[in-house]
């Protein structure tokens, strides 16, 4: 199994960024987060784009169970947080007409 796993405190949370090796890597994450820890889940080429897609939909569904919040940063990067974890989206590129 080629999943990586490192868990990271700050501040008294919990993170866990992961790099998941397949689909069955998600319960890792769910685990991970039913523990109240804040998931990072970088989805790269170790898995192909249809086990992305469904371990999204697998996390997205367990964060809504949980009563927290999920964010995907862009095609690779996903953020998972437990009910106990406020998730904000910084606004201020857009708001302040800033190029990205």
């Amino acid at each position: 199994m080629s999943f990586l796993s490192k868990g990271v405190s700050w501040l008294k949370s919990q993170f866990d960024i992961m790099v998941p090796g397949s689909y069955g890597d998600a319960r890792r994450a769910v685990d991970a987060l039913a523990r109240g820890m804040t998931v990072i889940v970088v989805l790269n080429d170790n898995v192909d784009d249809e086990a992305a897609s469904r371990f999204v939909d697998f996390m997205s569904g367990a964060v809504y169970m949980a009563h927290g919040d999920v964010m995907l940063l862009n095609d690779d990067v996903l953020i998972c947080v437990p009910s106990t974890v406020d998730l904000h989206e910084d606004r201020l590129a857009f708001v302040s007409g800033i190029p990205t």
